[in-house]
């Protein structure tokens, strides 16, 4: 494990702590810079700004293929660590196997203080081995603004802290220079409805002379619908599309022969004397 801990590049990391030193610099002055802004001329303090601002562009510049050597060797680094932690699990797991055994009588007081012996010297070794790579891993994320920036392959930039802009307030004259809205147009008149001709179709064609037509009779229940036409016979509706026609009432005028069946009864149930005469 030691020996693979050795083939880790860490020379990088010597010039990126430099780089992020004078990079927290230059972001202290540039947040200070905002709470000063009204005791200098604005030029001044634009001139100043530029200037931090491009110097802090250079540096990350500069920092940036020595952090993708950096993580480059990180990753070898975290692989080792992995490694690490199961390799001292595994010795940890031997260990507590051997006093299970001695517990079981398998094995007398000599024999088991002999491989505590071994085992726990194991277990030296690889927690010795995980802390030095613990300590290399703290290198690499102390030249990094955080252990995800170390992680991951874009590297993250703080967002520039927004500078403060007086707005003035503008003339009618620059208002209207600045009008830009089109003048209203007249939309171009529609074009004139299409004509569409229509083609009126034939009279039925005549039957020639001397021609023989079939032609059925008409029949009462036909109704007043069934006429002939051109010569031809119209087939009335069914019964159900046939309407009805009302009937003209009865009458409802007495007659003399109602009115002497009448008399007649009511002389049958005694209510009236007979007739002296014949009428």
């Amino acid at each position: 494990m030691q020996e693979e801990l050795a083939t880790i590049d860490v020379t990088p990391l010597d010039a990126l702590g430099r780089i992020k030193q004078e990079l927290d610099t230059l972001e202290s002055r540039l947040a200070a810079m905002e709470a000063k802004r009204e005791a200098v001329a604005a030029p001044v303090y634009m001139r100043v700004r530029s200037d931090y601002e491009s110097r802090r562009r250079a540096l990350e510049e500069e920092a940036a293929p020595l952090k993708a050597t950096a993580r480059e060797q990180y990753a070898r680094l975290r692989e080792l660590l992995a490694k690490s932690e199961a390799d001292h699990e595994t010795t940890r797991l031997d260990r507590e196997e051997i006093e299970f055994r001695f517990s079981l009588g398998e094995f007398d007081e000599a024999e088991h203080k002999k491989r505590l012996k071994a085992v726990d010297k194991q277990l030296a070794d690889k927690a010795m081995a995980r802390e030095q790579a613990e300590a290399m891993k703290q290198r690499f994320v102390a030249v990094f603004r955080s252990e995800e920036e170390l992680e991951t392959s874009t590297p993250v930039t703080p967002a520039a802290p927004a500078a403060t802009r007086k707005l003035e307030t503008l003339t009618e004259a620059q208002l209207a220079a600045y009008d830009t809205i089109p003048p209203a147009t007249t939309p171009p008149p529609a074009p004139p409805m299409a004509t569409t001709v229509m083609a009126i179709p034939g009279a039925p064609p005549q039957p020639g002379a001397g021609a023989t037509q079939m032609m059925r009779a008409v029949r009462p229940a036909d109704g007043p619908s069934a006429e002939l036409r051109d010569g031809q016979s119209c087939v009335p509706p069914s019964p159900q599309d046939t309407p009805t026609w009302p009937r003209k009432p009865a009458s409802t005028k007495p007659t003399r022969r109602n009115t002497l069946n009448i008399k007649a009864k009511m002389v049958a149930m005694g209510g009236l004397e007979p007739p002296t005469s014949a009428l």
